[in-house]
């Protein structure tokens, strides 16, 4: 598959055992860089060798580094590390950052490669399901600051991605109920027939099977919106269906919930909420729990503190001229923008 998305275009390959050809692949399109690869430790452990062998057997030097797990990774202290240990490996401009791992490893090094030397190319290789379908694609990179996710960054497309979705089925089952999160999305937003295939294989060991299918669906899904909108000015803001509440829940780590889980919950709060405000037909709501509970995943509000949960939320990037711009359903497959005042967010919570 190609992404075109304006004047860029790069290559996408949805693969099984395609960590085995990234060397190969690499080489091919950039057939005298030096590869970086910025991963971490438990991706590492499961992958870190497999492609460096890979990228090895082409006779092209590779370096690893090797960040802590976890979305405190996502940050300035750590990007600097990063910057220090490109200049130690003496990356130069015409040498290849490969992000290896999930959604935190993929935007913090899509974002040191855009601002290292003025930017660099780099190569995705999500491992996670929530990254196959969602993060690795569409150039959005960033990091956390200590007031919310994802506030600094910036649009820079990778110049490769490479999806094995093999990878999957290392996933513990909350980790694969997270990709299913944004999997899930893509239905009800846009895709009736992808809102069918999960309701038939409505179970991890039920989809299993068709994943590739289900990975590149979603890839083509993501695809369609960012050619028509890559700076998210508007119709891209859509994907972040959920996102609003899931990213304010998120940030509060009393609640302890992975971001698939707070998407999910988001979902469907939005949902119910939009429903019974005469915004989204009828009958939504119980087929958007269903497929979420299917999939185990969480559908209630947590007890938390409301008055952190609105200003987190306010915080939201979709904000525009004092407006927050929620984004709802309007049936199953159809979704729409909905700005709305600071004050109008408590009916939707």
């Amino acid at each position: 598959m190609i992404a075109n998305i304006g004047n860029i275009s790069y290559p996408l390959y949805i693969e099984k055992g395609a960590l085995d050809t990234v060397g190969e692949k690499i080489a091919e399109k950039f057939p005298s860089a030096k590869v970086v690869i910025i991963t971490d430790d438990k991706v590492f452990s499961l992958y870190g060798k497999r492609v460096e062998d890979s990228i090895n057997a082409q006779g092209t030097e590779v370096n690893s580094i090797i960040l802590e797990q976890g979305e405190e990774s996502k940050s300035l202290a750590t990007l600097e590390h990063v910057f220090d240990k490109l200049i130690e490996y003496e990356t130069s401009r015409t040498d290849i950052i490969a992000a290896l791992g999930g959604g935190v490893i993929g935007d913090l090094a899509g974002f040191a490669a855009s601002c290292y030397l003025r930017g660099i190319n780099y190569v995705q290789i999500p491992t996670t399901l929530l990254a196959q379908v969602d993060s690795s694609i569409g150039g959005k990179t960033a990091v956390n600051l200590k007031q919310g996710k994802n506030l600094a960054g910036a649009f820079y497309h990778p110049s490769m991605v490479i999806i094995d979705p093999d990878a999957s089925e290392t996933l513990d089952d909350e980790n694969f109920a997270c990709g299913m999160a944004e999997v899930i999305k893509y239905a009800f937003i846009m895709d009736k027939d992808l809102y069918g295939i999960l309701n038939k294989y409505n179970s991890r060991s039920k989809i299993q099977p068709v994943l590739s299918d289900v990975i590149k669906k979603c890839c083509e899904d993501k695809l369609k919106v960012v050619q028509r909108d890559e700076k998210d000015n508007g119709l891209r803001l859509t994907l972040n269906f959920g996102h609003t509440l899931g990213h304010a829940l998120e940030k509060n780590q009393e609640l302890n919930l992975s971001h698939g889980h707070a998407v999910a919950i988001g979902m469907a709060v939005f949902t119910k909420n939009s429903e019974k405000l005469g915004q989204t037909k009828q009958g939504t709501y119980d087929q958007v729990i269903s497929l979420l509970k299917s999939f185990h995943l969480p559908i209630d509000m947590p007890e938390a503190d409301m008055q952190k949960t609105f200003e987190y939320a306010k915080r939201d990037k979709k904000t525009f001229n004092a407006k927050l711009k929620l984004i709802l359903l309007e049936e199953i497959g159809k979704c729409f923008i909905c700005p709305i005042d600071y004050e109008e967010l408590h009916k939707y919570i």
